[in-house]
């Protein structure tokens, strides 16, 4: 499991280095700056909160793994935790 989180990390950064510094440092340019500006914002303005959201969803299992190897029984509470459910939801989790 430790390197599918090496691989999250590698695949973010290449994410932000290649294809939004990328696009920002493009001659000429692709876009005008404000539309370019959107453009992140709308393709890429939650990429760091799905890399936190995964960090903190693998620290979870790695914990896990480690209190219950070498067979996990379950991870569904692990996965519950992480994902927003609306408030008319939680009463059945």
């Amino acid at each position: 499991m430790q390197s599918a989180g090496i691989v999250m990390v590698g695949k973010y950064l290449i994410m932000r280095k290649l294809f939004i510094s990328g696009l920002w440092a493009a001659h000429p340019q692709i876009m005008s700056a404000d539309d370019l500006s959107s453009f992140v914002q709308d393709v890429f303005g939650n990429m760091k909160e799905i890399f936190n959201l995964h960090q903190q969803l693998l620290y979870a299992l790695f914990e896990r793994q480690s209190e219950q190897h070498p067979v996990l029984q379950t991870v569904a509470d692990i996965i519950l935790d992480s994902v927003s459910l609306p408030p008319y939801l939680k009463s059945f989790f």
